[in-house]
């Protein structure tokens, strides 16, 4: 996936197998034919599947304090097989 830093004009890569990527969905929302997802990357240069998460939730992600190993895809942020 490719995510676009408006402020900054750059941009940030998901490198995830789509297998793994479709695994994570499915947790999180059950099988659907439908994907609709909300990725961020914080200041704090984490990575999270933020859709469907309540008020305190963002707030923890934005605080950095935020813990779901399913909505974590840090360790896929601009993770190059060849780099």
């Amino acid at each position: 996936m490719v995510l676009y830093q408006f402020h900054t004009r750059k941009f940030d890569f998901v490198v995830i197998p789509p297998s793994e990527l479709l695994a994570r969905y499915d947790e999180l929302r059950g099988k659907s034919h439908k994907i609709q997802s909300y990725v961020w990357v914080t200041n704090q240069g984490r990575c999270w599947e933020t859709r469907g998460l309540q008020k305190d939730e963002v707030q923890e992600v934005c605080d950095g304090t935020y813990e779901d190993v399913i909505r974590d895809l840090t360790s896929y942020l601009n993770a190059w097989p060849f780099s």
